[in-house]
């Protein structure tokens, strides 16, 4: 029998009832429809709230769990609302994805001291020391098993709603499914019910943890081989033979936290018995102390590739990392110091210093002073400003997805043409990137049209209706109209003959005509044109003449048949 913890019954439906009502403050933005700013904030706090009392109160009188979970509220709502800042235009969905992504990173790290710092026991520096690496094991196990559990619960929901829905009862896939409050009260109350089951088997933890030690145990000397066998071949090939679909960085920051992590799972494994499990454990030793020069080497990978192409976002997560991988092999070699000779050093203390330095790098990358999104936009214009580099494609889908600074990159890119490799190509693409991006342009206004596209000289103006149904339509290239004012041009033309003229739209940026016929819907697309950029001008000199096409359609008993000619131009 595994061994059980008692667990007060008023504590596990308290936890139960905080997820619960966690999953309620999910809830509420959707129910009321309440998608301001303020709103965005309440996911990530009532997450992170009843996620830290969950996994630390165990007597509703305590001070110590109601403390922490209060004094973590500052700093998650510091990150949240940079994200806020940086992607004001975000939906609410994908905000609320990579804002709790972010949260439950930062959660699953520092929740071990947290745990450690609210447990009973004795708070000495090793006592403390244990109690987090014991935390963390539990944690780990904690979430699998609380992974399993939700999925398996939503399994059995889905195949229930589905199983009713096929006699005709739709009555559960609407509650289960179709329904704003249900999921996400239901999720807090599954996830608090498997933290409250995990909590009270702490001998299901420790075999998880027996089980996973024995195998890295097994790992950790292979791993070390292939470490050693790298660095021996290395001086021979060089990093330039690592293919360029691979990044010689990744591979070498892999290894080296595999070594971090193998270490420290497997530092208190009994020494070797047999000769041959000596021998391996110098050749363990011989890798770490090793691992400094793999993380070194990858730093210098990643210098060079920041030095040709400069900083991305992706390459700011990779320094950090990176100085990670540094402080921790260099943290391992001072703690295997000794081990040569008095045999496996014990590494509880190496486990939190990890994931304070862990914990703190991740709360930088989502505040102002390492904000990867401000390092790659200041960088990349300035790299263009010094012309270094011309803008190509990439550069400005990478500013198109980085919020407000991308925003405003995009718009110095368009202040500056001369930055463009192919300026007569890009610069459409450009305009349509900023018109998607520029909020003022959501609610234009009849009269913000009509400034930002001209008349045709000589041509009667479109009728109110028409321009009414552009502001309450706004398209992408009305968009880029009133973004590029003057690159548009509008006119009416009968394009049938029937007395009632259609308009059309001009847009430089798109090289294309588009046809707006009033039809007893209101106004229609009923057409386009393609056209080269070199009839510009005579486009806008003279109105296009109307050509009759020479390829007919057929008509049986009075009904039109359109032919549809292939090959043909003027069909």
């Amino acid at each position: 029998m595994l061994q059980k913890d008692i667990f007060p019954h008023r504590t596990k439906w308290t936890i139960i009832a905080i997820g619960m009502v966690a999953g309620l403050l999910w809830a509420l933005p959707d129910l009321f429809d309440l998608h301001a700013r303020y709103a965005l904030y309440l996911p990530a706090l009532s997450l992170a709230m009843a996620s830290i009392l969950a996994f630390t109160l165990y007597c509703l009188r305590a001070v110590k769990p109601w403390l922490c979970a209060l004094l973590t509220l500052p700093f998650i709502a510091l990150m949240t609302g940079w994200y806020v800042w940086n992607f004001p235009t975000m939906s609410p969905g994908e905000f609320n994805f990579k804002n709790i992504c972010a949260v439950m990173v930062m959660l699953s790290l520092v929740m071990p001291m947290l745990v450690a710092f609210c447990s009973k026991q004795g708070q000495g520096r090793s006592t403390w020391s244990r109690l987090v690496t014991e935390s963390l094991w539990r944690n780990t196990f904690t979430f699998a098993v609380t992974g399993v559990m939700t999925g398996l619960f939503w399994l059995v929901l889905m195949l229930w709603s589905k199983l009713f829905s096929i006699i005709g009862i739709t009555l559960f896939e609407q509650l289960f499914f179709d329904n704003a409050f249900f999921p996400p009260v239901a999720t807090g109350a599954v996830i608090a019910a498997g933290i409250v089951f995990c909590r009270r088997l702490p001998g299901a933890a420790g075999l998880y943890r027996q089980l996973i030690t024995r195998a890295v145990n097994v790992l950790l000397p292979l791993h070390a081989v292939a470490l050693l066998l790298f660095l021996a071949c290395l001086p021979f090939t060089g990093l330039a033979i690592i293919p360029e679909a691979f990044s010689a960085t990744t591979l070498l920051l892999i290894m080296t936290l595999m070594m971090l992590a193998f270490s420290a799972i497997a530092d208190e494994s009994a020494p070797g018995v047999s000769r041959g499990q000596r021998v391996m454990r110098r050749v363990v030793l011989v890798a770490q102390g090793l691992t400094p020069l793999l993380a070194g080497l990858a730093v210098w990978a990643l210098w060079l590739r920041i030095a040709d192409y400069g900083w991305t976002v992706e390459r700011v997560y990779a320094a950090v990392i990176a100085l990670i991988a540094v402080t921790g092999s260099l943290l391992l070699l001072w703690f295997q110091r000794r081990a040569w000779v008095q045999g496996a050093a014990s590494m509880n203390t190496f486990i939190p210093l990890m994931l304070t330095l862990t914990a703190f790098s991740w709360f930088l990358l989502h505040t102002p002073v390492a904000d990867p999104w401000r390092i790659t936009v200041k960088n990349q214009l300035a790299r263009f400003a010094e012309g270094r580099v011309k803008v190509d494609e990439g550069d400005l889908y990478l500013f198109s997805n980085a919020g407000r600074r991308g925003k405003r990159a995009l718009q110095e890119i368009s202040r500056h043409p001369q930055w463009l490799s192919d300026p007569a190509r890009q610069k459409a693409m450009l305009v349509r990137l900023l018109a998607e991006r520029d909020t003022n342009n959501a609610n234009p206004t009849i009269s913000d049209l009509q400034r930002s596209i001209p008349l045709r000289a000589g041509s009667e103006a479109p009728p109110e209706s028409w321009w009414q149904m552009q502001t309450q339509y706004i398209e992408q290239e009305s968009g880029t109209c009133l973004m590029d004012t003057g690159s548009c041009l509008v006119w009416i033309q009968d394009m049938n003959n029937d007395g009632t003229p259609e308009v059309l739209l001009y847009n430089r940026n798109q090289q294309s005509i588009t046809l707006y016929a009033h039809q007893a819907t209101g106004w229609n697309q009923i057409g386009s044109v393609t056209l080269s950029e070199r009839l510009e001008q005579a486009l806008r000199d003279k109105i296009p003449e109307t050509v009759v096409k020479p390829w007919r359609d057929l008509e049986v008993n009075g009904q039109r048949l359109p032919v549809q000619y292939y090959g043909f131009e003027g069909q």
